[in-house]
Formats: structure tokens, C-alpha cells, sequence
């Protein structure tokens, strides 16, 4: 049975601590792989993105598996956290030897060696986030309690994106590792955040209880359930609305230190100021998202966030401003990368107990897989799309001329904006507001009241 009243602040910070394993290798990867293997590693663009593609796309079809047999699995540990250890540790292994590739070899074993463990590490972090991810929409059945996971979850994201971000420039910065080639540095913070996610799974494990679930699991088919997956109007909207957000993302998090070395001339180890004032607002604003949310109801809240998002991340690409006026741009930003990333989570359990009434069953597993199934197919596209841009536009990992750096500014600027634009269309159609969910679960305690009559009148007659 979900838990309808107030999380404890224990239970809140054991279970965000989790998002901290995904978080930190993928914002690492986001902001650095990319670049890694084309100014460091000196693979060609065009390799890169077929390499990242092909890990999504092969992982991608593990993702409602695991989720499917996540809802079904029977253990005394609960249906999700017994997947946590094993995907954490193959992570962590895969993330090390991501950022470790072999010298001297040629352009074609690079790509499969790329190719081959970023694909493992996906997979690894899959076993891990999918069943993560269900959990939290388990924790409680209150409306705006959910909106509270999803804040305090995204704080604990901050902290990790502080983490794996900075890496990199202080590792650089910082004499006492001795480091004085940029590539010595990213087997340092492989370790780093390898030891930190080991860590954060254990305190999951030991600090949160799974609640058993009295739903019964369905003898369907995976293929049959994502039927029925796919015919939730509310699910599709706003899953096409975060995919579209998520590619949308995941172009500028790639290009982001591209611009802001050749077009703001600020080099990796003097951009931490700029990445501290982007957390500050990362950190500062998931409050006032969750407050925004109350006032003006989710679905709102999340096209203003949109919008916020799309005009702050242009802006920063639109010009070579002053370093007063970049400050404030990057706070804006991640202000509006909190919005985006922070509502979701709150929105998500409510669209699964409209389909709880359809057809009596919780599954949240496999919602969470079909979701992270669409993020790593429009990541996917993302890096082969921006693989090909790079080489169209004639980047080669060295400085860019004016109009390489051009180009890089219209990849930036012209591709967001239209999928976030489309995002919005999207997801003003969305259904369910605060006076639908109360009816919703009002539906669902008249039916979880008559089933469990019905099941004690069966054991008075047994």
C-alpha cells in the first residue's frame, strides 16, 4: 500500500541520495565525454556520435524490460531496491575504463572501445535507475507530497551536477594532484565519483523501506502491457513533451564548453565562478518551483519553466557578453534547468494512478522504463544529429574560425528552440489538473475500500 501522509525528512534525504549515482556519471558525461574524445582522445566527431547513438539505441530496448520485471519481481527486500548494488557496481566499473581509453590505437578501435563500454555503462545505470525512479513515485499518494520527493531529489541532483562538473577544472586547477596534461585528469574523477556513488547506494539501501505493495501483478505479456502504456493519453502527452525537452537539453549540455571556451573565451580550469553561479541557482530555485506549483497548478508551472529554460540558454549563446551579465545569464539558467528537470518527477505519479483506474494495476516500473526508454532515444539522436553538425561545420578539436563558431551558435540556439517551442504545444493539452487527481483518488480509495471487504469476508469464511 502507497503511503498517503507526510514523508519523514530522513526517509526524503535516504532516498534522494540515490539520484546522485545517475546524475553525477551523466552530467560528467554529458558535459565532458564529447569533448574528451574529440580534444583529447582526437576521435572524429562523426565516430563519436555513431559510438553514443549505438550505446542508446541497444540500451534503450533493455529499458521497459527491466522495468516489466521490476513491477514483478517478489523479494523481501521489495521489488526495487535488490536491482540497486549490482547496476552501481557495474557502472562504476564501466565509467573508470570510459575514461581511461588505450593509446595509439587507430580511429576504428577507439569507436568500438567507446562504442562497447559506454553502452555498459548505460545498461549498468539502467538496472539501477529504472527501479530507483519507480520507487519514488511508491513513497506517497499526496498530491503535493510528490512535488517534495521531486524537490528534494533534485537538490540532492544539484549537489551531484556541482560534483561532476567541476571535476575537471579543479583537478586542473589544482597543484597538488600534479597534473599538467588535461587528460591525467579524468581517471581522478572517475575514482572520485566512482567512490561517491558507491557510497550513495549504500545509505538507499540502509535508510529506505520499500512499502509492500497489496496490488496484484498482471500475467500479461510485456508486449500487452505496453499496449495499454501507450493508449494513456496524459502518459504520451507528457512523454512526448520531456522527450522533446531532453534532446533539447542534451544538444546544449554537449555544446556548452564549446561555447564557453571559443565564444566567451573562458578556458575549463577558469570556468568554475561561472558553474558556481549555475548551481546557486539550481540550489536556490527547486523551493520556489514547488511553491510556484501549489499557486498556479503543475501543468502551468512546467510552461513557464520551458520558457524560462529556452530564453536563458539562448541567451547565453546569443552573445559574448560581460562577465557580469554571463553571471547572471548561467543563475538563469539554472534556475530554469531546476524547473524542467524537478516537475516531471511530480507530475508522473499522477498520470499512473489515472492509468491505476484503467486497468487495476500499479506499474511503475514500467512506466519508469518506457520513460528513460524515450530520454536515451532522443539522447541518442541528440549525439548522432550533433556528430554530424561538428563535422559539417567543420570543427576538428582546434580552435574554430568565425564562421565554425557561428555554426556552433545556430546548433545551439535554432534546434532548442523549436523543440521546446513544440514541448509547449504539446503539453498545454495536458489533462490532468488538482481537481481531476482529487476525483482520481477518490476512485481509487472507494476501490482499494470494497477489494478489502471483500478480502476480509473471504478469510471469515475460510
Amino acid at each position: 500500500m502507497i503511503n498517503s501522509d507526510k514523508l519523514s525528512r530522513r526517509t526524503l534525504l535516504c532516498y534522494s541520495t540515490g539520484s546522485i549515482v545517475e546524475t553525477s556519471i551523466f552530467a560528467f558525461c554529458g558535459l565532458y565525454l564529447f569533448n574528451f574524445y574529440t580534444d583529447v582522445v582526437k576521435l572524429s566527431p562523426m565516430l563519436i556520435g555513431i559510438a553514443l547513438s549505438i550505446r542508446f539505441f541497444l540500451d534503450a530496448i533493455s529499458d521497459p524490460v527491466i522495468g516489466y520485471l521490476s513491477d514483478k519481481i517478489k523479494n523481501s527486500h521489495g521489488r526495487r531496491i535488490p536491482w540497486f548494488v549490482p547496476g552501481v557496481i557495474g557502472g562504476v566499473i564501466s565509467f573508470y575504463f570510459l575514461l581511461t581509453p588505450p593509446l595509439g590505437w587507430s580511429q576504428i578501435s577507439l569507436f568500438f572501445y567507446l562504442a562497447a563500454f559506454s553502452a555498459f555503462l548505460v545498461l549498468s545505470l539502467t538496472i539501477f535507475g529504472i527501479p530507483y525512479l519507480a520507487l519514488s513515485w511508491e513513497l506517497s499518494s499526496d498530491y503535493h507530497e510528490r512535488t517534495r520527493i521531486s524537490t528534494y531529489r533534485r537538490i540532492f541532483e544539484v549537489f551531484a551536477e556541482i560534483v561532476a562538473n567541476l571535476m575537471i577544472p579543479v583537478v586542473l586547477a589544482v597543484s597538488l594532484f600534479g597534473i599538467t596534461q588535461e587528460a591525467s585528469a579524468y581517471p581522478i574523477a572517475a575514482v572520485f565519483i566512482g567512490v561517491l556513488c558507491l557510497t550513495s547506494v549504500f545509505i538507499v539501501c540502509v535508510g529506505v523501506k520499500e512499502s509492500v505493495t497489496d496490488e496484484t501483478n498482471s500475467e500479461a505479456s510485456l508486449l500487452s502491457q505496453l499496449k495499454t502504456v501507450f493508449r494513456n493519453k496524459p502518459f504520451l502527452i507528457l512523454l512526448s513533451a520531456f522527450t522533446l525537452i531532453s534532446i533539447a537539453d542534451r544538444i546544449c549540455i554537449a555544446l556548452l564548453f564549446y561555447l564557453l571556451e571559443y565564444l566567451h573565451e573562458i578556458p575549463k580550469e577558469d570556468a568554475i565562478p561561472y558553474f558556481l553561479t549555475f548551481f546557486a541557482g539550481s540550489l536556490l530555485s527547486p523551493g520556489l518551483w514547488m511553491i510556484l506549483a501549489k499557486h498556479i497548478e503543475k501543468k502551468q508551472c512546467y510552461l513557464v519553466a520551458m520558457a524560462a529554460w529556452e530564453f536563458s540558454f539562448a541567451s547565453f549563446a546569443l552573445h559574448s557578453w560581460s562577465p557580469h551579465i554571463l553571471h547572471c545569464v548561467v543563475f538563469l539558467m539554472g534556475s530554469a534547468s531546476s524547473g524542467v528537470l524537478t516537475l516531471p518527477g511530480a507530475i508522473v505519479p499522477d498520470v499512473i494512478e489515472y492509468d491505476q483506474i484503467k486497468t487495476r494495476q500499479r506499474r511503475e516500473g514500467l512506466f519508469a522504463g518506457v520513460a528513460k526508454f524515450a530520454w536515451k532515444m532522443g539522447s541518442s539522436t541528440c549525439f548522432l544529429v550533433i556528430g554530424y553538425l561538428l563535422s559539417h561545420i567543420g570543427y576538428e578539436g582546434e580552435k574554430p574560425s568565425v564562421e565554425t563558431l557561428f555554426g556552433l551558435q545556430a546548433i545551439f540556439i535554432v534546434g532548442p528552440a523549436c523543440l521546446i517551442i513544440t514541448a509547449m504545444i504539446v503539453f498545454s493539452y495536458f489533462p490532468i489538473t488538482k481537481v481531476r487527481y482529487i476525483r482520481i483518488r477518490n476512485i481509487l480509495e472507494r476501490y482499494n475500500a470494497r477489494r478489502s471487504e471483500g478480502e476480509t469476508r473471504e478469510l471469515e469464511n475460510s
